[in-house]
């Protein structure tokens, strides 16, 4: 599909999704699946603050516009509070494909997930004031005492935040936690309300941005994980992996900060006819032009890494598709 029509059919999906609807029916009495018949896709976007919504939108009319016209599949996108109620909504058939992070994943609560390709990296970014960066890497959050931001009750950000605190043994008798989203947190940052904040997020994160465009590196520091933290949170959950954010991404950044990320991936059940978790998949690497240019984050978009650090196993409809296109051997 030419860009600028795909890119129409991103505009048209902003302001679409006002109709109430059902996931797909995993009944006997389902048509065939691929029978050019009315259908209803439904895709649990994830939260308004961040990334995930308005990229998962983008991807639901790029997957809409192909599947309509190849199988009669209407596809929709749901919100939701985070990865936590999205994987719900999953497990319940009320939605058949979920944008979730890979520690959420891992933390399932039901046996037949299944993925189609990773998206992009929650990148790890703990900001905190100059004053409180000893070391200059995560382990300056070990007695740090005071408040600090760790993402809306419930989110991705929290449970990772909290995740890696306990991964690297770091005493936190001291750390208030406090629940803010990211905007919030950085505000609260600058009137000196809490110490910091953890932020998982495709870079370039605007809250960053602002505190760093405002405080300067003199006055607070993204910390940087070492190869020995980063294997200790591998030994406890292996979707970790090594992020560098180049100098320059932020405000007085002069040199690279040595992050983690874990994976963002699309969900699915195992039960979701294979010729429609490969049409799937093809629909979202067909248009990766037209993707990258609809939203930030989902120009992270890579064949390459489309299957790696997945906690579950590939659909098979989606890991045909990845075969043919050559990301897996």
């Amino acid at each position: 599909m030419p860009a600028r029509f795909l890119l129409l059919a991103l505009a048209l999906a902003c302001g679409l999704g006002l109709l109430a609807v059902r996931a797909w029916a995993d009944s006997p009495s389902a048509p065939p699946a691929a029978a050019p018949v009315s259908r209803v896709l439904v895709i649990a976007t994830g939260g308004a603050v961040g990334s995930h919504h308005p990229a998962g939108v983008a991807l639901g009319a790029a997957i809409g516009a192909a599947l309509s016209a190849e199988r009669g599949i209407t596809v929709r996108t749901v919100g939701s509070t985070g990865a936590a109620e999205s994987l719900g909504l999953l497990h319940a058939g009320r939605a058949d494909l979920a944008l979730v992070e890979a520690l959420y994943a891992r933390q399932a609560p039901f046996h037949d997930l299944r993925a189609v390709a990773v998206l992009w990296d929650d990148v790890e970014h703990f900001v905190l004031l100059r004053r409180n960066a000893a070391t200059g890497t995560v382990a300056d959050l070990g007695g740090l005492r005071g408040a600090f931001a760790v993402g809306r009750r419930g989110s991705a950000a929290e449970g990772s935040a909290r995740a890696i605190l306990e991964a690297l043994k770091l005493d936190a008798r001291g750390l208030e936690p406090v629940n803010l989203d990211p905007v919030p947190a950085v505000q609260a940052m600058l009137e000196g309300r809490v110490a910091g904040a953890a932020i998982p997020a495709s870079p370039p994160v605007p809250a960053v941005t602002m505190v760093l465009g405002q405080l300067g590196p003199q006055g607070v520091r993204l910390l940087d994980f070492t190869d020995a933290q980063l294997e200790a949170l591998r030994a406890r959950q292996p979707v970790w992996h090594r992020h560098v954010i180049p100098a320059g991404t932020y405000p007085g950044q002069d040199a690279p900060v040595r992050t983690v990320a874990q994976p963002t991936f699309l969900a699915c059940r195992a039960s979701l006819p294979e010729d429609v978790a490969h049409a799937v998949t093809r629909a979202v690497f067909g248009n990766l032009d037209a993707l990258r240019e609809a939203h930030p984050a989902l120009r992270a978009l890579d064949l390459r890494r489309a299957a790696a650090d997945l906690p579950v196993p590939l659909h098979p409809g989606a890991e045909r598709a990845l075969r043919e296109a050559g990301a897996i051997p």
